[in-house]
């Protein structure tokens, strides 16, 4: 085998390392999103439930755009189910960037007001709203699914 071969093919593997090492490295980032709440807004209630529409900033920390799909959340409030989230929306979070994302929040009255109830017995201001599910994202071929998230938001700071 020539040098210009082995040069070639050791090249190759170089970049290969590289670019495997740099999706890690964005795919990493991408997982390390920054998610705020911006504002809750009643959409509908019948007498079993109640719609809300929850818009939340994401920031991007990463290099590369990507789309964010199939968001599906079940909500807890102190360890106990209340709800689901969803959302059918494609939203592109701009590499470095922030993107606002709304997701509507149906809340059973029954469910909420059991949980609410035990929260009132562990006090209220330790009571938090847990948004536990999966997202999917998809950038420059490269599809992740099932993206857990996970985020507690106390219920002393959605009341002020």
């Amino acid at each position: 085998m020539g040098t210009g071969k082995v040069l070639l093919i050791g090249s190759l593997g170089v970049a290969i390392l590289y670019g495997g090492a740099y999706l890690y490295r964005q795919t990493s980032l991408l997982k390390d999103t920054d998610f705020k709440l911006k504002s809750l807004k009643r959409i509908s209630q019948t007498k079993d439930s109640i719609t809300i529409e929850m818009i939340s900033t994401v920031t991007n920390k990463s290099n590369i755009d990507f789309d964010v799909y199939g968001q599906s959340y079940d909500l807890y409030l102190s360890n106990k189910f209340v709800g689901k989230a969803t959302s059918s929306d494609v939203i592109t979070i701009p590499k470095k960037g922030v993107a606002e994302i709304k997701i509507l929040i149906t809340i059973d009255y029954q469910k909420a007001l059991e949980a609410s109830i035990s929260a009132l017995t562990e006090s209220l201001s330790k009571a938090t709203l847990n948004i536990k599910g999966t997202v999917n994202t998809k950038t420059i071929g490269l599809i992740l699914n099932g993206i857990p998230v996970n985020v507690d938001i106390s219920l002393a700071d959605i009341l002020k």
